[in-house]
C-alpha cells in the first residue's frame, strides 16, 4: 500500500502523526468506525517495516487477530508474523507481527520491537500500559471512542484528522434515522464500575427492567412495524435477556440468533456467514459486536440502557457502514439512550483528558442539559426522533396538532406518556378516518386498483395503534388531511422497498 492509495483523511492523520513524531513518544489516533484504521495501520507498518523498524499490532479480541492479518494480507504484507497461542503463522524474525492482546501480555514483550500499535486503545489493560513504557518504544493507540479519563495520561500526541458528520457528508458513512419506542423508568438503579473504569448501570437490575414480557413485546412489535425485514443486530443487557428476545423473534417467524463471548469462535462464523447471506434476519448479541462486525447492517435494535458513551457508539455505530442502497441505518433505542447521551454521530473529543482537569464535570453538565431538553422529539404516532425544525413526520406523516407535546413514550405503542397535554382521539375521529380510508380503498377499486380489507385495517391500527373493531363500514369521502398521511406512509413504504 502506497501513501496515495490512502483516502484523503487517511492521509490528513499519517501527516500529523508525521509532524508530532519526533515530540512525542505515544500517539492516539481518533477516528468513527467506517474511516479505515486498519488500512492506515497497514500503511504505517509497511513504511516502519521499510525504513527498518520492526512494528507489532495489538489486536484486543482473538477474532480481530485473523481479521488484521487478512486485510493485512490484501493490502500488500508479504513479512508477517502471528503472536497468538501456537498459531502456525507464528514468525519472530517478520518485520510486522500480529498479536492478540491477552496473548502479548502472557509473554515477555519481544525487545526488538521499535513500534507498537495498539487497535482499541480505550481498553485499559496495565499491562500493555507498562509495555508502552519501554524506553525508545513508540507507541501508536487507534480508538473511535477516546471517552476514558485515563487516556490523557498515557498518549500524548492527540489525532483527530476528521469528524463522523464530515465522513457522512462524503458518503463514508450513512447517517441514522433514529426512533425511541420505549423509555424505561431507571430511577434508583444502582451504578457499578465498568471496565473503562467509568460508572454504569448495574447489569443484573437492568436485566430484570428490560425483560419484562412487555419490554419484549414493544421491541418485537416496533420490529415488525419499522424494520422493514432489514438485516439487524441487537444489543441485549445479559445472555438471559438475548435469549428471551431471540425466542420472542423466532416464536414470529424471524430467523434470528444470539451470539455471545461463550460462543465458539466457529459457530460465530457460522452465524456470521448466514447474517451476510441473508439467512439469519437478526443478531441478538452480548457484549460482542462493538467492534470488529463489518457486515451490512441496517437496523440498531438498542435494548441495553447504558451511561457509558463508548458503549453507544462502539455498539450503534456498526449500523454505519455504507453498502449499496443505503441511504440510512434504522436506530430503534428501547433504552432511553438516546435521550441520556444524545446521538451517536454527533458525539465528539477534540482533546484527551486525565480526569483531574476539570473536562468531566462540563460533559457530565452538558449530558444533563441533554438529557431535561429532550433535544430530539419523538412523533406520537410512530415514535421517530425528528429533527430540528421537522414538523410533519417524514416516516409516517403525522402532523402535530395544536397542544400535542412529542416527548417519549410508554411500552405500549399509541399510548403517549408526556408531560403536559396528551392529543386523544374520539371515537367520532376514528370512525371518521376509518371511513375515509374505506373511501379511498373503493376510489382505488374504481381505477382499477385493489386495495385490501387488510390494508385498511393496517392503516388505522398504525396511527391508533389498534384495530378498527366495531366501527361500520361506511365509506367516506376522502379528506385532504388523510390523503396526504396515506401518501406519506406510501411513500416510506416504497423508500423501504427500494432499500430492500
Amino acid at each position: 500500500m502506497q501513501y496515495e492509495d490512502l483516502r484523503h483523511f487517511q492521509q490528513v492523520a499519517v501527516s500529523m502523526l508525521r509532524a508530532g513524531w519526533k515530540k512525542h513518544d505515544t500517539h492516539l489516533i481518533n477516528a468513527s468506525c467506517g474511516f479505515g484504521k486498519t488500512a492506515v495501520a497497514s500503511y504505517l507498518a509497511q513504511a516502519f517495516a521499510k525504513s527498518g523498524q520492526k512494528t507489532l499490532f495489538a489486536a484486543p479480541y482473538v477474532t480481530l487477530v485473523d481479521q488484521t492479518y487478512t486485510r493485512f494480507s490484501q493490502y500488500g504484507h508479504t513479512d508477517l508474523g502471528v503472536i497468538w497461542q501456537k498459531d502456525e503463522r507464528t514468525d519472530p524474525t517478520a518485520m510486522v507481527q500480529i498479536a492478540s492482546a491477552d496473548t502479548l501480555i502472557r509473554r515477555a514483550f519481544p525487545d526488538d520491537i521499535k513500534v507498537l500499535i495498539v487497535d482499541e486503545c480505550d481498553l485499559k489493560r496495565k499491562a500493555i500500559l507498562e509495555i508502552m513504557k519501554t524506553p525508545g518504544l513508540k507507541t501508536i493507540g487507534l480508538t473511535a471512542t477516546p471517552y476514558a479519563k485515563w487516556l490523557g495520561t498515557h498518549y500524548q500526541n492527540f489525532i483527530k484528522p476528521v469528524t463522523t458528520q464530515q465522513l457522512i457528508e462524503d458518503g463514508l458513512l450513512t447517517p441514522f434515522d433514529i426512533s425511541a419506542p420505549f423509555r424505561p423508568d431507571l430511577k434508583g438503579v444502582k451504578l457499578k464500575k465498568n471496565y473503562a473504569g467509568d460508572y454504569d448501570y448495574d447489569e443484573d437490575a437492568i436485566s430484570q427492567i428490560m425483560g419484562d414480557a412487555k419490554i419484549a413485546g414493544n421491541i418485537l412489535d416496533n420490529w415488525l412495524r419499522y424494520g422493514e425485514n432489514e438485516p439487524t443486530i441487537g444489543f441485549a443487557p445479559n445472555v438471559s435477556t438475548a435469549n428471551a428476545y431471540t425466542t420472542q423473534f423466532r416464536a414470529a417467524g424471524i430467523s434470528a440468533e444470539v451470539v455471545t463471548a461463550d460462543t465458539p469462535i466457529e459457530e460465530r462464523k457460522v452465524i456470521f456467514n448466514r447474517f451476510a447471506d441473508g439467512i439469519v434476519k437478526v443478531i441478538w448479541n452480548v457484549g460482542v459486536l462493538g467492534a470488529g462486525f463489518d457486515s451490512d447492517v441496517r437496523c440498531i435494535i438498542w435494548a441495553k440502557p447504558t451511561k457509558s458513551e463508548r458503549t453507544w457508539v462502539q455498539g450503534v455505530m456498526r449500523g454505519s457502514r455504507p453498502a449499496k442502497g443505503k441511504t440510512s441505518a434504522k436506530l430503534f433505542d428501547h433504552s432511553g439512550t438516546y435521550f441520556r447521551l444524545g446521538c451517536p454521530t454527533q458525539i465528539e473529543y477534540f482533546e484527551l483528558h486525565d480526569g483531574s482537569d476539570g473536562m468531566e464535570e462540563a460533559r457530565k453538565a452538558k449530558r444533563e442539559k441533554r438529557e431535561k431538553s429532550t433535544e430530539g422529539k419523538t412523533c406520537t404516532q410512530c415514535q421517530r426522533v425528528k429533527e430540528p425544525g421537522e414538523y410533519v413526520c417524514r416516516r409516517c406523516g403525522h402532523k402535530p396538532l395544536a397542544g400535542e407535546i412529542t416527548v417519549d413514550v410508554d411500552e405500549t405503542i399509541g399510548l403517549k406518556t408526556v408531560s403536559g397535554k396528551v392529543k386523544t382521539y374520539t371515537m367520532e375521529e376514528k370512525a371518521i378516518f376509518y371511513g375515509e380510508l374505506l373511501g379511498y380503498q373503493k376510489e382505488r377499486a374504481n381505477a382499477g386498483k385493489n386495495y385490501s380489507d387488510g390494508w385498511v385495517s393496517n392503516q388505522y391500527k398504525k396511527r391508533f395503534g389498534v384495530w378498527p373493531k366495531g366501527l361500520a363500514k361506511v365509506p367516506r369521502p376522502v379528506s385532504p388531511t388523510t390523503a396526504g398521511y396515506i401518501k406519506s406512509s406510501q411513500i416510506a413504504y416504497a423508500k423501504g422497498r427500494a432499500k430492500a
